[in-house]
Parts: C-alpha cells; structure tokens; sequence
C-alpha cells in the first residue's frame, strides 16, 4: 500500500478542497490505520494538525469514500508536532509493516500479535518515522519505531496494558 496515494485520495477529494479554503494553517500531520489482519480492508485517518490551536482535524478513508471528522484536541499535549514531507517516505507502509513485524517476532517471539496500529507522524525526538503498535493476546502492547529514510529500527519496548500485582486494580 502506498502511502503517498492514501494522501493524494485525501487531498484530491472534495470535502478536503473545501475545507482547505477555509482552513490554510494545518499541515500534514499524521496518518494512521488499525487492522487485525487485512490493512487493505481497514480505514485510515490522515491527519491535518493546528498549530494555533493545538487540534487536529482527520480525514477518514474508507474505500473510496472520503469523510471529515471534526476538529479534535491531539493526544500529543507534551511533544512538537511537525509537518510530514511525503518526498522523505522511503519506506512506505507495507515495508514498515513487515520490518516492524520481524523486529517483534525476534525480540518478542513468545507474544502473539492480534491488532496492529500504524502511525506515520513526525516530532523533534524521532523526526519523521513509523510508530507502529502491536496489542497481544497476552494483554501487552509492543511498539516499534522506525525510520522512514532507512527503515532503521529507532525504538522497540514492550509494556503491559494491566496491571495484575496484588493490590491492583
């Protein structure tokens, strides 16, 4: 899948043509998908970020159909966020994908993998990259990023998503 054409779609289609006129200060900022097993099959958000009010306003791609959600408070309050440049994709979405699963299955070769969630974005301690999620059946999220230019592994970790130890939850 190219991300190139999932922006293009975005960006040809006319509810964006519309809101871009009135809105000329957002840049591009994010895209992001969630799949289990078929990303062709998922609905990607591309995402168009405020600076002057902080808030992010997505395009939902669903098939062919193209649908504005509204303005929305970003879940990145503590970090800077910055424009994509589509030229710096080197390594698009379906490559990503397959670098990060590999990376997962050997350094996290007993987790099973159930719902996968790609994030392409750019912020000044990565720069441009691939944030890529993993939730596993055994309630953990392994996430992964990687270079857009190189697909150089930058981070990989794994956490729980609960808490057990006694005296939790």
């Amino acid at each position: 899948m190219q991300i190139k054409e999932i922006i293009d779609s975005v960006e040809k289609d006319a509810s964006f043509k519309k809101w871009r006129k009135e809105y000329r200060e957002p840049f591009l900022a994010s895209v992001f998908v969630m799949f289990d097993k078929a990303p062709e099959k998922a609905e990607w958000l591309v995402g168009y970020y405020n600076k002057k009010n902080a808030k992010v306003t997505s395009f939902i791609l669903s098939g062919s159909k193209i649908c504005p959600k509204p303005e929305c408070e970003t879940l990145l309050k503590n970090q800077d966020v910055l424009p994509l440049e589509t030229s710096a994709i080197r390594i698009d979405f379906d490559e990503a994908v397959k670098l990060a699963g590999k990376a997962a299955a050997k350094s996290y070769h007993g987790e099973t993998q159930m719902k996968t969630i790609v994030v392409l974005q750019a912020n000044k301690e990565f720069g441009q990259h691939w944030n890529i999620a993993y939730v596993t059946r055994g309630f953990k999220s392994i996430n992964i990023k990687l270079s857009c230019k190189d697909g150089k592994i930058m981070q990989s970790k794994i956490n729980s998503l609960i808490d057990i130890s006694p005296g939790k939850g």
